[in-house]
């Protein structure tokens, strides 16, 4: 199916996902965040504003998982952020579906040097 319009590559992750987060995380404390499953709900929108206005969250990237592998795309500065929310979400995906997944292959990452 075609996306409606143009997508970023944000949204284009989530499109072509199975199933996709987004990680909201601490500017001062890379080691705090939180990670919203997608497609949110009327309530979860509000609860996602406190949080970014009082914790000082930020958008951090996407998480997303699909046809047995995972993928990431981070904000620039929010690496660390990204890391920790990535074993999480590792963890997210094994109780979503532990019969489905093929673990091994969530954790292997693209070597981009070339």
């Amino acid at each position: 199916m075609k996306p409606p319009y143009e997508l970023d590559s944000h949204q284009q992750l989530v499109w072509d996902s199975e199933v996709s987060c987004v990680v909201l995380g601490s500017q001062s404390q890379p080691d705090r965040f939180l990670i919203v499953p997608l497609p949110l709900s009327q309530g979860i929108t509000a609860v996602l504003a406190v949080a970014k206005a009082t914790r000082d969250y930020a958008y951090a990237g996407t998480l997303a998982f699909n046809a047995g592998e995972s993928s990431a795309i981070c904000e620039p500065g929010m690496e660390s952020t990204m890391v920790h929310a990535a074993l999480v979400f590792g963890k997210f995906l094994a109780e979503l579906s532990p019969d489905v997944l093929e673990l091994e292959r969530m954790y292997r990452l693209e070597d981009t040097r070339h």
